[in-house]
């Protein structure tokens, strides 16, 4: 039985690395924060484009009087046109989803900072560098 056949040829190794790089380096630079974010500044760059955002907040109510106000964001929410709708849903559900994955980040860094307080002196005392 002839073993060439059952070594990889070099360039489909080259080739496979390239991928993983692609991937590796794909998801080390491409936060999905910086995507959502990103997603938020177009969908609110384009609501701008179809509505007049100054001439709406002039037209509201302050917002200390909690009922009017709500009641003049829904007004005008159903007033629009469906694809103004759609785009603020789509900014209303960025906006969460954007606000929940930073809340995870700040917990996995307050969880990490308190770990490395409470592990430092027995890393400390068994001398290994971080």
């Amino acid at each position: 039985m002839p073993t060439e056949n059952l070594q990889p040829s070099s360039d489909f190794n080259v080739r496979v690395m390239r991928r993983v790089r692609l991937v590796y380096y794909t998801r080390k630079f491409i936060n999905p924060l910086v995507i959502e974010f990103c997603f938020l500044v177009v969908l609110s760059v384009s609501v701008a484009g179809f509505v007049s955002v100054p001439r709406v907040i002039s037209n509201s109510p302050s917002f200390i009087n909690v009922s009017a106000s709500g009641k003049f964001w829904v007004e005008a929410f159903q007033a629009t046109e469906l694809s103004t709708q759609g785009l603020a849903l789509g900014i209303i559900v960025v906006s969460v989803l954007l606000l929940s994955h930073s809340v995870k980040i700040y917990r996995v860094a307050k969880t990490r900072r308190v770990l490395s307080r409470q592990w430092s002196p027995v890393i400390m005392q068994r001398g290994v560098r971080l």
